[in-house]
């Protein structure tokens, strides 16, 4: 997993490239707090047990550093690599600036450090020395492509007695991209899905007719495709096997091979549509670095979406 690093005045800041999850070194922790890496140690080595102080006790028995996967800085993996998480930093500057303040020690580390982030936050505070809003930039952004290329029905001529996918399969584009929040990048086509399964199914069936075609209009590099255009008589036919078999069989599956295993099930169960097919279909036994990578870029993306930061 991609870490950005930058040193500002002998401290080193951490945040997480896909999601934006911040920290710093012991060594850095200690020189902001101004004390020295071995209190520290003692300090996470007492929280196993107890809080030295109020601050601290939503820290007791809990992990103080982010869990990295195979964490990568430059290019270059880095082994074992121990961040504390921003939350906990926050905290034990808290800590150290109470103590300061007991002992009349005005703007000592601690409390100078405090003062550098009490109105932004520590994590946001991290994310700009880091530079993580401009690493963001450069992520292709997810809008809302499924929607503006809807509204661009109209480029598409079709006869009157004709029928095609794209149109059909309107209202389930809406449902993935604007009910279902899944970010879709500007290539994605699930119409393109539909087609293809709708096609291999209406091959074996003996009420088929020979296709038409029409022209569909992209608005980029892709220019103009000839797709396919059906009869009207096989629409009643197409609309039943969208609800009975594609949504209910082939869109699950769709979804598994595009945003993994752990994205569906997520998706799935915030619209309360669980159930023991898609259990079955998203279980996972053992999740790999590259799974856990998938998982974090659809989370990513999807916060992108909703217009996170």
């Amino acid at each position: 997993m991609e870490i950005i690093r930058k040193q500002e005045e002998g401290v080193e800041f951490y945040t997480v490239a896909l999601t934006g999850q911040s920290g710093m070194s012991q060594s850095g922790l200690a020189v902001l707090t101004g004390i020295d890496g071995s209190t520290l140690s003692r300090l996470e080595d007492t929280l196993l047990q107890k809080a030295s102080s109020e601050i601290l006790e939503s820290f007791v028995g809990k992990p103080l550093t982010l869990l990295i996967d195979d964490p990568v800085i430059d290019g270059k993996k880095q082994g074992n690599l121990k961040i504390y998480k921003s939350s906990y930093c926050a905290a034990v500057l808290r800590h150290y600036s109470k103590i300061e303040e007991t002992q009349r020690k005005d703007l000592r580390p601690a409390t100078y450090s405090l003062v550098k982030f009490a109105e932004r936050g520590i994590e946001n505070w991290i994310q700009d020395i880091t530079g993580w809003r401009e690493w963001q930039e450069t992520i292709q952004p997810h809008t809302d492509v499924y929607i503006k290329r809807i509204e661009h029905m109209r480029d598409h001529q079709i006869d009157d007695d004709l029928w095609a996918v794209f149109r059909e399969g309107s209202e389930l584009l809406l449902l993935i991209e604007k009910d279902w929040r899944v970010p879709i990048n500007d290539y994605d086509i699930l119409d393109g899905s539909i087609g293809r399964r709708w096609s291999d199914y209406r091959k074996s069936q003996g009420w088929t007719t020979l296709p038409n075609s029409y022209n569909h209009e992209y608005r980029d590099q892709r220019g103009i495709r000839e797709c396919n255009a059906y009869q009207m008589t096989e629409l009643p036919r197409f609309r039943r096997w969208l609800r009975e078999i594609y949504v209910p069989a082939h869109l699950p599956q769709y979804l598994c091979d595009k945003y993994g295993k752990s994205a569906t099930k997520l998706i799935y169960t915030e619209n309360g549509l669980l159930t023991d097919i898609i259990l079955a279909l998203t279980e996972v036994k053992r999740k790999s670095p590259a799974d856990e990578k998938n998982f974090l870029q659809f989370l990513a993306a999807r916060q992108k979406l909703l217009g996170g930061s």
